[in-house]
């Protein structure tokens, strides 16, 4: 959906710069919004999974109106780029329009871990673990999801064959949610039984440890993360050869990115207990963090523009040589960053984790 919404927003605001922003920027919002706002959920496992199916339709109707949406806003004179005196106005008031816009599906996006995690009691025992887990396989699926949007159903399908495909996908999981997890949940009980067995399993420091300093790290973080995703978007497509459609550059940074925050966040769940539950470690993924970043900047400053392979009898592109180009200088520049950021969300829940969902969201 991400990918799909930035090709329909450089559309609207007539540059790919814009475009980036407002779609990145109104996505992680809305992940943040929509958690934030699930977690004060207090609900049973079986009620989860009904919730979280809900949801997931709701995921996919709000991806199925979009392109009409856009296209309503497209024909108001402010955001058709109509003349104007103050032009820096109609920029703004596009910016701010499809940025509320993308609220709406982000915001539900957001719901579903925190909702999920209430709906699996076994991710309520294990902490920064569990969510590594279920934060890492999650994330994978984005991967594919990304990789297949950006360099094979949009160029197959065409946008608006893809964006239902994906509303179908959204639908899928929806009837997964319901028909195959919510039998194997056990009824009755209230919401609070899984949360006081999980508070009693956790030990007393842990407990105690709910201090901002998790809350700064992780927003910390998620900032630099971010910031440094639109530097690489925008850098890479200097370094590539002909494939230098924005839409490559962006499906190749987003997908490495997911790609090294899951490995990440999987790396979480086997690390030995003692070391995982140090109050130090989100300090040193910080430090860690920001000198990677600095690495890929003089990567990006360093290394040579690639050099596409052109068959002579057609003289096309070779395009999966191409592609994999593409995608190996991605991971030479991103792959430690995002490592990295992976490690460091499960590592602050894992220092705030009580009440099941809540602090997670």
């Amino acid at each position: 959906d991400e990918i799909l919404w930035f090709r329909m927003l450089t559309t609207v605001f007539g540059a790919s710069a814009p475009a980036l922003a407002a779609t990145t920027g109104a996505f992680m919002a809305g992940l943040a919004a929509g958690s934030a706002l699930a977690s004060r959920l207090r609900l049973h496992p079986r009620r989860a999974v009904f919730v979280y199916a809900v949801l997931e339709c709701l995921i996919a109707c709000a991806a199925l109106m979009m392109p009409w949406a856009l296209r309503m806003l497209g024909g108001l004179p402010d955001l058709a780029g109509a003349p104007g005196e103050q032009p820096w106005l109609r920029g703004v008031i596009r910016f701010v329009t499809v940025f509320l816009l993308l609220l709406i599906p982000t915001g539900l996006m957001g719901a579903t871990v925190p909702v999920i995690t209430m709906a699996v009691p076994k991710l309520q025992r294990s902490a920064g673990r569990g969510f590594g887990w279920l934060y890492g396989m999650n994330t994978l699926v984005a991967v594919v999801g990304a990789l297949l949007t950006g360099f094979v159903w949009i160029p197959a399908l065409g946008m608006t064959s893809t964006l239902r495909l994906g509303a179908s996908l959204n639908f899928l999981a929806a009837a997964a949610a319901w028909f195959v997890l919510r039998p194997l949940l056990p009824r009755g009980g209230s919401p609070d039984d899984d949360a006081d067995t999980f508070k009693a399993e956790l030990p007393v420091p842990l407990m105690e440890s709910r201090h901002s300093d998790a809350a700064m790290a992780a927003f910390v973080g998620g900032f630099v993360s971010l910031a440094a995703q639109h530097l690489w978007s925008r850098a890479l497509v200097f370094s590539f050869d002909r494939l230098k459609n924005t839409t490559y550059s962006f499906s190749a940074v987003l997908a490495v990115c997911l790609s090294g925050i899951a490995v990440g966040a999987l790396c979480w769940t086997i690390l030995p207990t003692a070391a995982s539950r140090k109050q130090t470690a989100r300090g040193w993924l910080l430090m860690m963090m920001s000198l990677s970043i600095t690495a890929s900047v003089l990567l990006l400053l360093t290394l040579p523009k690639l050099h596409d392979e052109i068959h002579p009898a057609t003289l096309q592109v070779a395009f999966p040589q191409a592609v994999l180009q593409i995608l190996l200088r991605t991971v030479a520049i991103v792959g430690l960053p995002t490592l990295l950021s992976g490690l460091l969300l499960p590592a602050c829940v894992q220092s705030v984790a009580g009440r099941a969902g809540r602090e997670i969201g």
